[in-house]
């Protein structure tokens, strides 16, 4: 059964005109024996599919053109040169620089190593006695700028040499030149103190112990066999040494009251004091006259409380009329 293509009212095969609308009918008589009409609805079905073909068309050539696009600008366009966000920073091949190196505080056993560089490093002392001695290191990992390191168990009285190192982040590292030092020598009981010598006079009489110079013979064998008279002069002189450089101050006593009123328990620089025997000596001296040499540092460096000097010695002579 055919439909009428304007009405869709059925017709029969071979009708020139539609009975419902009167459209004029146009058959294919060359192909009678199974005509169909020009105007039949799967011409409708063929207009979708042209539709569709348009439509895939187009965005064949959308995507295509894209592609095309995107590729002539990445050819046109340079590279970036500008490195990306958080590239690393230029290798480091600069060594700190060491300067200012320094050793205080010597004692007898220890020194205190300082120096300064321009940059945050570690910290690193060699140092060894003479040569032939290994050098022992001495190390602090922190990375500072301000570097002190502190020597310890070493010899009295002995050269060491020393160099410092310091390394930065980088592991770059920097070696200063070689230095000296003397430790202290060890503290003794004569090496802070004051002390005599010897006590002598111009009569050949010489003593070289004191009271606390103790190196030769007993303080107090000081007898001599000088017999001094009224009217005799006699000079005497006193040899002392501080250890450590201060200046030196002198005095003299005797049992002899007139002595004591002349020339007694004045401290002065001198250290030689000349006098001459008088009957007054003899008379509160009695037969043995005792002439006694004190010395003092100047800062007053007493040996122990309630001591007025640090030292003394003496000399012991028989009076005659």
């Amino acid at each position: 059964m055919y439909s009428c293509p304007i009405c869709g009212a059925p017709v029969a095969f071979g009708v020139r005109f539609c009975d419902n609308c009167g459209t004029p009918l146009n058959w294919q008589t060359q192909q009678q024996s199974q005509p169909p009409p020009v105007h039949r609805q799967p011409q409708q079905q063929s207009s979708s599919w042209l539709v569709v073909s348009i439509a895939l068309a187009a965005i064949v050539l959308l995507v295509g053109g894209g592609i095309f696009a995107f590729n002539t600008i990445s050819q046109k366009t340079p590279p970036s040169t500008v490195p990306p966000t958080g590239s690393p920073p230029a290798s480091d091949v600069i060594a700190p620089t060491i300067t200012n190196v320094e050793a205080t505080s010597v004692t007898e056993t220890g020194a205190f190593i300082t120096w300064t560089t321009d940059e945050p490093a570690s910290s690193e002392v060699e140092y060894s006695q003479a040569a032939g001695h290994p050098a022992l290191p001495v190390t602090k990992t922190a990375l500072v700028v301000n570097h002190s390191i502190t020597l310890s168990d070493l010899f009295p009285d002995t050269e060491y040499k020393y160099r410092v190192k310091s390394r930065d982040s980088s592991g770059n590292e920097a070696i200063s030149d070689y230095y000296t030092f003397i430790t202290a020598e060890r503290y003794t009981y004569h090496d802070y103190y004051p002390i005599i010598l010897s006590l002598s006079d111009d009569k050949g009489n010489v003593i070289k112990t004191s009271r606390d110079n103790h190196y030769v013979g007993p303080y107090g064998s000081s007898a001599t066999n000088t017999s001094l008279k009224i009217g005799d002069k006699i000079s005497w002189t006193i040899e002392a040494k501080d250890p450590k450089g201060r200046q030196l101050l002198y005095r003299w006593n005797s049992n002899s009251q007139r002595f004591n009123a002349l020339v007694g328990y004045k401290w002065n620089t001198s250290s030689q004091l000349d006098y001459t025997i008088t009957p007054d000596d003899l008379k509160t001296a009695g037969e043995i006259l005792r002439i006694v040499g004190s010395i003092k540092s100047e800062k007053e460096y007493l040996r122990s409380p309630g001591n007025e000097d640090d030292d003394s010695a003496f000399l012991d002579y028989k009076l005659l009329p």
